[in-house]
């Protein structure tokens, strides 16, 4: 599927990514699809509190239609480079049929700083487009 085969092509374990922003449909079917694709891939985690943050900068900046996917992916360079996730404005209580807890991910409400014991901060980015057009990218903090 298309997540494996970024995080392959690109040699990183996506237990290994710290963050992860969301296409955000706002759709019944279309949230619950996609964050089941993030906890069947990015989830699989061994340790049984780690977590990878999730969130969406629709919550922060409204949907932009097609600068949607840029504005995700802006947020993600931003946030390699700060070592900093800003919060999901808005956010008030996460859909009942997704399970964040057994896809081992997380919405934060607040400023988060990313541990200096993460190496190295992999982040990605969902991004739907018109005619049901899917893309995923992967950014490595540079170092």
């Amino acid at each position: 599927d298309l997540l494996r085969a970024v995080y392959s092509r690109a040699g990183i374990d996506p237990a290994q990514v710290t963050y992860v922003e969301a296409h955000g449909t706002g759709t019944p079917v279309g949230d619950p699809l996609e964050t089941q694709a993030f906890g069947n891939v990015i989830g699989n985690r061994t340790a049984e509190d780690a977590y990878c943050v999730i969130g969406s900068v629709k919550t922060n900046i409204g949907h932009l239609e097609a600068a949607a996917g840029i504005a995700g992916l802006i947020k993600l360079a931003l946030i390699t480079k700060n070592r900093q996730i800003p919060p999901n404005l808005h956010f008030e209580k996460p859909n009942p049929a997704i399970p964040f807890d057994a896809y081992k991910l997380r919405v934060i409400t607040r400023l988060e700083t990313i541990a200096d014991t993460v190496p190295v901060v992999y982040a990605g980015v969902n991004s739907f487009g018109a005619g049901g057009t899917n893309a995923h990218c992967v950014l490595e903090e540079y170092t």
